[in-house]
């Protein structure tokens, strides 16, 4: 009897200290993947991690100081002023009789993988100062935007900037990242850009509800399954058809009622300040947009054939180099083409989980921009026809080298200068 005592105590002591164990390993892990994966993915992850530091209302903004030669594409020197801006040294108070504009946006208005004064804020100002002439005070056009920036961000920033800067003009530029794909509330941090109610939710969800153990047995299930697979093809199906299954359950970071009110918040709030506010509509590249807005165009017509036969141009440009980076395209291709035709294969490899997505087009999202333009009477430079008719300027699926940036600031420049009452003597070529 002392012999089945002693068994049984053992094996329940064994069994406490697995139990014990178990829970330390998901304690601890939960706690290793907030603290850990959280700070490595939160951030722009195309980005250097020092570019950024954190902020409670923003996420994220522009370390002061930074100074550095990065890029993907193309190395460029990357610097950050003190007041937290990509450029030159400014000072907050602007000199007197200098006319001074906000340049606000992501991305594509910072002057991804172009010197700062290739982007179209530096360019525009060089148009303005030539076109009001050598006597006058000049123009300061400052780049306020932030890699990965929403519209939410915009809003965000001019509300905590705009009567510190107390420009005399502001133009503003957002699409792509309201587009990108983030998890409703149970999303890994990479995904999670917009908010920081987001943020903490994403918090909560990691720490006290999804298990450590149990997902890191899946993914080490799902590598054992992916080895048993095929090479090469097989196995980029496989993958793919996890992603499509995780994308048909993720929203846009900003939803498309969110993008009218943000863009509603700025109009309203540079009206109640007395600064003229110009929207721009910049495009992504034409020979990937056309395709899918062809697609998804026929797909709401109930025309799956239609949609399905509208991919082949996409699926055509397996080759390019221009798709090297993201999954953006590739994995909503596939998505609407399985929407178009269920339980077809699908025919494109993709090459990056699903942080870079996008939900929509560019025109759909600008179409909003259009919108809130009519709506407050204002004025919108809608650069999609310049950019498109030049595609060789792109070298990704939304970024423009120098070109691009130029013909952007052809196009704002007589706008800046009609709404700051700046026109001069000279002429300012316009496409």
């Amino acid at each position: 009897m002392s012999r089945v005592r002693s068994l049984l105590g053992g094996l329940l002591v064994a069994a406490v200290s697995l139990v014990g164990s178990v829970l330390a390993i998901e304690a601890g892990g939960r706690l290793a993947y907030c603290l850990l994966v959280e700070k490595r993915l939160s951030l722009q992850p195309r980005e250097p991690a020092s570019l950024f530091v954190r902020d409670p209302r923003l996420l994220y903004r522009q370390r002061p100081g930074f100074d550095r030669i990065t890029g993907r594409s193309r190395q460029v020197r990357v610097r950050v002023n003190s007041l937290g801006l990509r450029g030159p040294e400014r000072e907050l108070g602007r000199a007197p009789g200098v006319v001074r504009v906000l340049a606000l946006g992501d991305s594509q208005t910072w002057g991804f993988d172009v010197e700062e004064d290739e982007a179209y804020p530096q360019a525009l100002e060089r148009l303005l100062d030539a076109a009001t002439g050598a006597g006058s005070p000049g123009f300061e056009v400052i780049n306020a935007a932030v890699p990965g920036y929403s519209s939410y961000h915009g809003l965000v920033w001019l509300q905590e900037n705009l009567g510190r800067f107390r420009p005399d003009a502001v133009t503003v530029s957002f699409n792509f990242n309201d587009r990108l794909l983030a998890e409703e509330m149970t999303s890994d941090f990479s995904l999670i850009r917009a908010t920081p109610e987001r943020y903490a939710a994403a918090w909560r969800w990691n720490l006290l509800r999804r298990s450590f153990v149990l997902r890191e047995g899946q993914a080490l299930m799902a590598k054992w399954r992916m080895r048993r697979l095929p090479p090469a093809a097989a196995r980029y199906r496989e993958r793919e058809r996890e992603l499509v299954k995780e994308w048909q359950r993720l929203e846009p970071v900003v939803t498309p009622g969110e993008r009218l009110d943000h863009l509603r918040g700025i109009a309203a709030l540079c009206r109640t300040h007395g600064v003229p506010l110009i929207l721009v509509a910049l495009p992504e590249h034409p020979w990937l947009a056309a395709p899918l807005d062809s697609a998804t165009a026929r797909l709401r017509a109930d025309d799956p054939q239609g949609a399905t036969r509208a991919l082949a141009g996409y699926f055509a440009l397996a080759d390019s180099s221009l798709l090297w980076t993201y999954s953006d395209y590739d994995v909503l291709a596939n998505a609407i083409a399985l929407r178009a035709r269920p339980g077809a294969e699908t025919s494109w490899p993709h090459r990056r989980a699903p942080a870079n997505v996008v939900l929509a087009t560019a025109g759909e999202y600008n179409r909003i921009t259009e919108t809130v333009a009519t709506e407050a009477s204002l004025p919108i430079v809608d650069a999609t026809a310049a950019l498109s008719a030049h595609p060789e300027v792109f070298f990704d699926e939304c970024h423009f080298d120098g070109r691009g940036h130029a013909q952007v600031a052809e196009l704002l420049a007589p706008v800046v200068l009609e709404v700051t009452g700046a026109a001069g003597p000279a002429s300012v070529r316009t496409r």
